[in-house]
């Protein structure tokens, strides 16, 4: 009986000097999770809280740890795209048409030998410079005689001289004949009038 109450004393004072669950628990974590910052850690393991204490240090005295900063994540300016001059407008230059005269006797369409010369230097100019081209043999009249006359005579004139351009080697399909008549006596002698202007664009 004595040996009975004896083993019954023994574990009476054993379970009131043994650890409750709360401290095996914190025994465990101090050494399972052991941290050097002396502070409380949590994580989430499976939406399990894991508590992370220090080797040797009470649960209930631990400090909770600052948060930790955040990330600092660098912020990368977009590079500029290059500036790219614009390309300069280039306005093509208005050349002004080359101009030829030819004068004629009164009430003639034949071209005299003394504006033969004409014929040939505009003829030159012509094929040295095929871009130039649509020609224009634009015949003109002084303001004697009727319109119908002269514009009938001016379209001769005109025809005479794309006929003699034509002689020099001008293409004719570049050559247009056109008749003004009397209508146009910008000059003062009557001479200076009756005239074939070759217009060359």
């Amino acid at each position: 009986m004595k040996r009975l109450m004896f083993l019954l004393f023994i574990l009476v004072i054993g379970f009131a000097l043994a650890p409750d669950a709360n401290a095996v628990s914190r025994a465990l974590n101090v050494w399972e999770y052991p941290l050097d910052t002396g502070c409380l850690n949590t994580m989430l393991i499976n939406d399990s809280r894991i508590v992370r204490v220090t080797a040797g240090q009470e649960y209930d005295d631990i400090v909770p740890c600052p948060p930790e900063p955040a990330p600092v994540v660098a912020v990368v300016e977009p590079t500029p795209a290059p500036v790219v001059p614009a390309a300069p407008v280039v306005v093509p230059e208005k050349k002004e048409p080359r101009v030829f005269v030819v004068h004629f006797d009164f009430d003639k369409s034949n071209i005299k030998a003394s504006e033969k010369p004409i014929i040939d230097d505009a003829a030159a100019y012509i094929k040295e410079n095929p871009e130039a081209g649509v020609v224009i043999s634009e015949g003109h009249c002084d303001v004697r005689g009727s319109v119908k006359y002269n514009m009938a005579l001016g379209m001769r004139r005109a025809v005479s001289v794309k006929q003699a351009l034509i002689d020099e080697g001008v293409d004719p399909s570049i050559i247009e004949v056109i008749s003004k008549g009397k209508s146009e006596p910008i000059f003062k002698l009557h001479w200076q009038n009756r005239r074939v202007q070759i217009y060359i664009k």
